[in-house]
């Protein structure tokens, strides 16, 4: 398959895909969470619910990240897990119930 074959191929799902989805569930904001990381390492943050945990994204070594958990995830106990890029364990945090 060449090249230009391909692009037509994926501009057009990518259409489809963008222009299929109603305009008021494009925007669902969730609940925001901040992450204050006191360590040296940087870490990747990830929302777990019931053994199952999903990418928030990184927070990088003494600084400050915000990430938004999904309305999805919103309505149910979850923990927060903090993943260090180097070296050590990772950071477990008590269950809580974040509201919107």
């Amino acid at each position: 398959m060449n090249v230009r074959k391909m692009l037509s191929i994926f501009t057009v799902v990518f259409a489809v895909q963008w222009v299929g989805v109603p305009a008021s569930a494009q925007i669902d904001p969730g609940v925001r969470v901040v992450v204050d990381n006191h360590s040296f390492w940087d870490v990747h943050v990830y929302v777990a619910r019931g053994g199952v945990r999903r990418s928030l994204g990184p927070a990088t070594g003494l600084s400050r990240a915000s990430f938004e958990i999904p309305r999805s995830l919103a309505n149910e106990d979850i923990r927060l897990i903090a993943e260090p890029v180097g070296p050590g364990g990772a950071f477990v945090s008590d269950v809580f119930f974040p509201r919107p």
